[in-house]
């Protein structure tokens, strides 16, 4: 799994690490290309989760994130408008859609 971090924050980390390893400061062209090439790392996209909501039996209107396990409380507008009332868990699942709309 790929981790998202901020390039600027990588790049300031290996400066400061190389400076603290050198004992002392590097060259302007040094650091130009140090940047230039963290700059040029490829980045990665967010993995999407894609959850569903599930309506607990014999409740009243209760519904859980397959995802996280969230669960949505006495939803007055029942099954048919959980899904289009809250798209995305606070977990970010989306929860819309194909396979995603509530059961």
């Amino acid at each position: 799994m790929n981790d998202l971090i901020s390039r600027q924050a990588a790049i300031d980390t290996a400066l400061e690490f190389i400076v603290e390893y050198l004992g002392g400061a590097f060259d302007e062209d040094f650091q130009k290309e140090l940047s230039k090439r963290m700059l040029e790392l490829p980045s990665v996209e967010p993995e999407q989760k894609k959850g569903k909501w599930i309506e607990l039996t014999n409740t009243n209107h209760t519904y859980i994130c397959s995802v996280c396990g969230r669960m949505l409380v006495n939803i007055p507008d029942g099954k048919n408008k959980v899904t289009k009332n809250y798209p995305f868990c606070h977990c970010g699942a989306d929860m819309r859609g194909g396979n995603n709309a509530a059961n």
